[in-house]
């Protein structure tokens, strides 16, 4: 299977991966795609990873997806550096690392991401950090259909009455806590978005992945180059 296209993703936790997985799922075509998952065991210390989800590659595999769970914004550069060799002579293409801007500020957007990029080399392939403004939750805020999947009340016009947030003119990166917002959203109707997994599963596998793809990188900018890098890169 020398003819793969190999495409790797550093995340800094749950939330990004499990987007990852959705998003890449609702792009590529079904069945010629396979996912190795991996994620940081905390339970020991260095560099130590559990197999979340192994290949199963066939002959319509066209695409190996490694999915790398860090469970830690710090870690994710180190890990690309520490592994960048062996992604390189295992075939993959591009390395694509998702970070959240917070607790960083906006005004240090540029030199974050500029130290990010100088502290990994850039050939023969290339690494791409795609950094959220402020959270990846401001991308799960703009899809706003979910919200009636997670309860039917939380209508935008019941959010608006009740928040007052208007969700149809909101610059959805100029919010400071995303994910602060979006719990206090679901409070609304007595629900919560915490960083559980059960929370986390419930709002990621509601959102409309077409939209996010097709629709939402006009509104958000970090959304808009994961999404130019994929497309690049399939």
């Amino acid at each position: 299977m020398s003819d793969l296209v190999k495409l790797a993703f550093v995340v800094e936790g749950a939330t990004e991966a499990l987007f990852i997985e959705n998003l890449l799922s609702e792009i590529l075509t079904s069945n010629n795609y396979t996912f190795e998952k991996l994620q940081q065991d905390q339970t020991r210390r260095g560099d130590f990873w559990i197999i979340l989800e192994t290949p199963s590659i066939n002959d319509q595999t066209k695409y190996y997806i490694l999915i790398v769970n860090c469970c830690s914004d710090a870690k994710v550069a180190s890990y690309i550096k520490d592994h960048r060799k062996n992604l390189i002579s295992e075939g993959y293409r591009i390395i694509i690392g998702l970070l959240d801007l917070y607790p960083e500020s906006r005004d240090d957007l540029h030199a974050y991401h500029y130290g990010l990029k100088a502290f990994i080399p850039q050939k023969p392939i290339e690494t791409k950090f795609i950094i959220s403004i402020m959270e990846i939750e401001a991308w799960f805020i703009a899809e706003t259909s979910h919200f009636e999947k997670i309860d039917p009340q939380l209508n935008l016009e019941f959010i608006k009455n009740n928040l007052g947030v208007d969700l149809t003119s909101t610059d959805f990166e100029a919010i400071n806590h995303p994910a602060d917002q979006l719990n206090l959203i679901y409070n609304l109707v007595g629900k919560a978005y915490k960083k559980q997994k059960s929370k986390i599963e419930r709002t990621v596998e509601s959102l409309d992945y077409a939209r996010l793809y097709l629709e939402l990188p006009n509104k958000l900018n970090s959304l808009k180059e994961l999404v130019k890098l994929i497309n690049e890169n399939i």
